[in-house]
């Protein structure tokens, strides 16, 4: 049963931009889903799921192994290999190029500044009771 705190949060949030915010989403959500362009990406996305499910290849990978494990080096192969060994090499260049960027720079620069914000929304009431309303309820067949 809902207490007073639950209501008072719950209409603050709704009155809020977080509110409005939600029920935009909420809008443009039903929009899209009710468009030609959202229904036609629904019906591809369903046959598509469809047809991968029942294709071989999935069918062959999914079922369970017979006998002995076979296990096989993928870099080592003809096929797979070489893009194993692209992947490899693409991380450890975009690894080098990261640690080297301006990108990194900004993103400790924005941590290092994001911190203290953080702290002041974690100790506020409304963080505080936002976790008390989200906070599952506790089983009561569960023994102490």
């Amino acid at each position: 049963m809902p207490d007073a705190t639950d209501d008072v949060l719950r209409t603050a949030v709704e009155k809020s931009c977080l509110g409005r915010a939600r029920r935009l989403g909420q809008l443009l959500a039903t929009a899209a889903s009710n468009s030609v362009p959202g229904r036609l990406s629904d019906s591809v996305a369903t046959r598509l799921t469809s047809a991968v499910a029942q294709s071989a290849c999935v069918q062959w990978l999914t079922s369970e192994p017979t006998g002995e494990t076979v296990v096989v080096d993928l870099e080592r192969t003809r096929t797979v290999g070489p893009v194993v060994r692209l992947l490899h090499r693409a991380t450890a260049t975009a690894s080098r190029s990261y640690r080297a960027s301006a990108l990194r720079t900004v993103v400790r620069q924005w941590r290092r500044a994001s911190t203290p914000i953080r702290t002041a929304v974690c100790q506020s009431t409304a963080w505080r009771l936002l976790g008390e309303v989200l906070k599952p309820p506790e089983d009561p067949g569960r023994e102490r």
